[in-house]
């Protein structure tokens, strides 16, 4: 029955590369013990590196420029090495490709990092991840975590992701206009993108029937117009009682102050790179009310141990200008818990496939600055992901604030 929108992935890799601000957080998150007190002067790793993969996009013609996930990952290995004392005594190594967007690019970089023997790949950020992955499924290479926008990252027996992205933000939008927001007739923005509308309606559309609507409408939006005035007006067309938009980034002040000017009435629910701080600076009242969910604990939970050691790990070995993001969460979390798999394990058996295999049968396991995962396959679309729950959050006061709703796993409507 999902098969349809699984073949979509392929098709949709650009426009799933938009809406990755789409999280979780929440108030049960496992937190860790303080690792800033309990990180002196740890030891200097010694012994030979366990050298880990990245592969990312940063720039090139396809849309997608996300050089904070790389550089987010870089300074978690320097905080593992410096403050932690590398795993079981020895230093993380990470070895990175940039990709530019392009197939070839994506099968150069894989190559590229299968050359240096890493220990386990760790996921990035690429539109065109699928051309390389046949590569390391056939390297029997772990890939792990990053950002899942692409179909192949998202099922492949040697992949884990312990971030749903869009496979759990936009389920998450639908099923809190539906159940929370009791919305009937819904309208739901998408980029006017190939493959954009199935993949989107088949994220969206299920769980808003499941919890109560009854009219569900589609609306495509021209990316090369920036003024999506018309966009808001041609939605309130229906009379909904919800209005859904996902966005790449060029377009979120016009759609906000458009919905203030023309719906102020009617809830709006937006992807999360929409409501992120200069944005809401930029706007000001008109982002007030609007919903949005959120998979990092990085703006719900400031004073959470794990966002603590994030905050100060980037402040301490990342670039300055480095961008705040659910991507840049992501390439964090990414090295943190391949750290905690690692020291987990006995130094005796720190083997790509012990590790696979302890993710592989990971269940309510601690996932750094995010809800715990269980990898069981439950989606069957995206086997892969063993985390979908989401956090719903609101803009009140020009701030995001936690709704205190609790994890939504809207993404069980899926399976």
């Amino acid at each position: 029955m999902r098969k349809p929108v699984l073949a979509l992935l392929s098709t949709a890799l650009l426009s799933t590369a938009l809406l990755f601000n789409a999280g979780c957080a929440s108030n049960n998150a496992a937190p860790s013990d303080d690792p800033l007190s309990a990180a002196k002067a740890a030891p200097k790793p010694t012994g030979e590196p366990i050298v880990l993969g990245l592969t990312s996009q940063e720039g090139g013609a396809a849309a997608g420029n996300w050089p904070e996930l790389r550089q987010a990952a870089e300074a978690a290995v320097k905080y593992v090495n410096t403050e932690l004392g590398g795993a079981h005594g020895r230093p993380l190594q990470l070895e990175t490709c940039i990709t530019n967007g392009s197939p070839e690019g994506s099968i150069k970089c894989a190559n590229t990092i299968l050359a240096k023997k890493p220990f386990a790949v760790l996921g990035g950020m690429e539109v065109a991840g699928d051309a390389s992955m046949p590569i390391y499924t056939a390297a029997k290479m772990p890939f792990l975590g990053g950002g899942p926008i692409n179909a192949a990252q998202m099922t492949a027996p040697n992949s884990v992701q312990w971030s749903g992205f869009a496979i759990g933000g936009l389920p998450a939008m639908a099923a809190h206009a539906g159940e929370q927001l009791q919305a009937k007739k819904v309208v739901v923005v998408y980029p006017a993108l190939p493959g954009t509308d199935g993949f989107v309606e088949g994220l969206m559309k299920p769980v808003l029937q499941a919890t109560g609507a009854t009219d569900v409408r589609m609306l495509g939006a021209d990316i090369k117009q920036p003024d999506k005035t018309t966009v808001i007006s041609a939605a309130t067309q229906s009379d909904p009682d919800a209005i859904l938009v996902i966005e790449a980034g060029a377009g979120c002040v016009s759609y906000l102050k458009a919905h203030a000017d023309l719906a102020s009435g009617v809830p709006l629910l937006i992807t999360g790179n929409c409501v992120e701080a200069g944005f809401l600076k930029a706007v000001g009242s008109a982002a007030e009310g609007v919903y949005t969910s959120d998979e990092f604990l990085v703006t719900s939970q400031p004073d959470h141990p794990d966002v603590k050691v994030f905050t100060h790990a980037l402040a301490a070995y990342a670039p300055r200008d480095i961008r705040i993001s659910a991507i840049s969460s992501a390439g964090f979390t990414t090295v943190m818990n391949v750290y905690n798999a690692l020291t987990a394990l006995p130094a005796d058996q720190l083997t790509a496939d012990k590790v696979l295999q302890h993710f592989k049968s990971a269940k309510n396991a601690p996932n750094f600055m995010s809800h715990p995962f269980t990898c069981d396959g439950r989606i069957e679309m995206a086997p892969a992901v063993c985390n979908t729950a989401q956090l719903m959050l609101q803009v009140k006061g020009g701030k995001l604030v936690d709704l205190g709703g609790g994890w939504v796993d809207a993404a069980q409507y899926l399976r």
